[in-house]
């Protein structure tokens, strides 16, 4: 890492601070010189954790002198994802939470210091939106490199699927250099602009990442078990899974994993509630009794509601996984890493708030692992 990298950064849309662990892993000398969220309750982890709290002004209303006082050189940023997904409806730039997004577009052409790197974060199907375009036709404009990617924890070895868009933004010095660009980029289509590997260069800084986080890094590019984020002495009662919550689906289409897996679905700020589905997956803690075709038995099921079927699912004692382990799976660094690099912050809830608001808040938030070594890219070498 180049020594001189000690940047000041804004942090949109901060949360729990997904994008400052990634600052810091990535760029240890730099920091994050203001934050600003309008969630209170994300705000009070940011501050249990970092001391600093967020500004809770709306972002959409900010200033220019606002953010020029800063001479940020660095931008972080995760929007609001529902614009861009089914439960939003798909609206895109006409839904009022991408307000805040336009308006920062806006005002970077206005800036009459801008920063030199852009990086952001967001849900599949942002690479389709208006918005996007929005974005990289303002940044092909302003003399910006721009590389746009579609990555997953789990081509790091991480065993949980958490598929997202990724904008990384660095100005050019040169003008003339980023004028002969300016069309040339606007002209490419999806499968032309999306990278979908991690940059070779930032392999090494992801696998010490790893070693630091976890004490292990992934061999020949294989998928670690969940049983190296589990803990197997949590109370079970404490997170299982009500059988009411089951027999409201009518089908067995929920994902169920044990210490074994490979793979866990995406965490989403439903998960933990009487929403199962598409929400994470669920914990399979009994699993001696239990062998494969009872599973290919559940999966080719019509439904849930005989009570061969229920019996067999409550063999199972399906639970959540707990915020400890989710936020392991989403690589924070956690105090049960026995982690002894004095550097990490580590990511604490606030004795204050429930398991339920645990779950959402995670659920909203980043892969550390991934924003932090695309963030190491992004200041090292684009």
């Amino acid at each position: 890492m180049n020594p001189q990298n000690n940047f000041k950064a804004i942090e949109f849309f901060s949360g729990i601070g997904g994008l400052h662990y990634g600052l810091q892993n990535a760029s240890p000398l730099s920091s994050i010189v203001q934050s600003f969220d309008m969630n209170e309750l994300a705000n009070s982890v940011y501050h249990h954790n970092f001391k600093k709290k967020p500004n809770n002004r709306a972002i959409d209303h900010l200033k220019i002198n606002e953010i020029e006082k800063y001479n940020a050189q660095v931008w972080l940023m995760s929007p609001p994802c529902q614009p861009f997904t089914r439960g939003g409806k798909y609206l895109d730039d006409l839904d009022p939470r991408t307000r805040p997004l336009i308006h920062l577009i806006d005002m970077l052409q206005k800036l009459e210091y801008k920063p030199t790197y852009i990086f952001l974060e967001n849900v599949l199907n942002f690479e389709k939106s208006k918005t996007r375009e929005i974005l990289v036709k303002t940044l092909n404009e302003l003399g910006y490199t721009i590389q746009e990617y579609l990555l997953s924890p789990v081509q790091l070895g991480v065993p949980n699927d958490r598929l997202r868009y990724y904008l990384l933004a660095k100005k050019s010095i040169s003008n003339s250099e980023s004028h002969k660009r300016k069309t040339s980029y606007l002209e490419l289509n999806a499968d032309e602009y999306l990278i979908k590997q991690f940059p070779e260069s930032s392999k090494n800084f992801s696998n010490n990442l790893l070693l630091n986080l976890f004490g292990f890094t992934p061999q020949n590019n294989q998928l670690y078990k969940l049983e190296k984020f589990i803990d197997t002495k949590l109370d079970y009662e404490k997170f299982k899974v009500p059988m009411a919550y089951i027999k409201k689906r009518k089908n067995y289409d929920f994902d169920i994993v044990n210490t074994n897996s490979k793979h866990s679905s995406t965490f989403t700020k439903a998960y933990g509630s009487k929403h199962i589905l598409g929400s994470g997956s669920l914990l399979q803690t009994e699993t001696s009794n239990v062998d494969d075709k009872d599973l290919q038995k559940l999966v080719i099921q019509e439904n849930v509601e005989n009570e061969e079927t229920i019996k067999l699912i409550e063999s199972f004692k399906l639970r959540f996984f707990s915020p400890q382990e989710v936020a392991k799976l989403m690589c924070f660094p956690v105090k049960e890493n026995n982690n002894e690099n004095k550097s990490f912050v580590n990511l604490e809830f606030p004795t204050n708030t429930t398991i339920r608001q645990q779950h959402q808040l995670l659920g909203n938030s980043v892969n550390v692992l991934v924003v932090s070594t695309l963030i190491y890219h992004l200041l090292n070498d684009l």
